[in-house]
């Protein structure tokens, strides 16, 4: 019986897999090329149909004020509302009006005309600065960059381990995707609340893009013979 316990465990030795894990990550940085701004007007009045209506008088101006450079097909409705609203006075909860509230959605390919859209909302009665989103129209290149930089980290840390291991033969024998991400670059509240601030006050608002990021994560598998512990 020992002896057959002792060729089991050789035959498992002999036949076991000899393999090494590693990770590669891969990042690349790469410019805007389109906005997206959502910007609108909020308000309470103490009637709803007053309340829209005047809400609608500020998004026709709005538009309007756009028409020499901006195309109508690139603004849409992003969110319309009209909710009661109630307040504490002396302890008990009273309604006091409607909140209406009305957004639009821009899309911006020259970047240099946020901050005039911006300057002509604020003189058509908008006050409510939601979004800023830099994004770009095909980052499926810059994706694929960051995954071959992540494969070639990958491989020079298998190299690199098998070097110092003195390993033989290595070979990649598989490759996982763990990880590939790409995020929008967002301008939110309050940077946006100064560029607002600054637009009431008379000021140009200029607004600046920042860099957009994709990166890549992948977990490499190979396989070795030999090697000195």
């Amino acid at each position: 019986m020992k002896k057959i316990i002792v060729c089991l465990f050789f035959c498992a030795l002999l036949f076991a897999e000899n393999y090494i894990k590693v990770t590669g990550t891969g990042e690349v940085s790469f410019a805007p090329n389109i906005a997206y701004l959502t910007i609108g007007v909020q308000s309470t009045y103490e009637n709803a149909q007053t309340g829209q209506r005047e809400v609608n008088e500020n998004i026709n101006k709005f538009m309007n004020s756009l028409q020499s450079f901006v195309d109508k097909k690139d603004v849409e409705t992003s969110a319309i509302s009209i909710q009661r609203r109630y307040e504490y006075i002396a302890q008990k909860q009273q309604f006091v009006g409607y909140d209406v509230q009305q957004l639009l959605k821009i899309k911006l390919r020259d970047f240099s005309l946020i901050g005039k859209v911006i300057d002509k909302a604020m003189s058509s009665g908008f006050n409510n600065i939601s979004s800023l989103v830099f994004s770009h129209t095909n980052p499926d290149a810059y994706e694929k960059e960051a995954l071959k930089k992540a494969v070639e980290e990958a491989q020079t840390k298998a190299k690199e381990l098998a070097e110092v291991s003195n390993l033989k033969n290595v070979k990649i024998v598989d490759i996982d995707e763990t990880n590939n991400k790409f995020v929008p670059l967002y301008d939110q509240n309050p940077r946006m609340m100064g560029a607002l601030q600054m637009a009431g006050e008379g000021a140009t608002t200029q607004v600046m893009p920042g860099e957009l990021k994709t990166s890549a994560v992948v977990q490499m598998k190979c396989t070795f013979a030999g090697g000195n512990l």
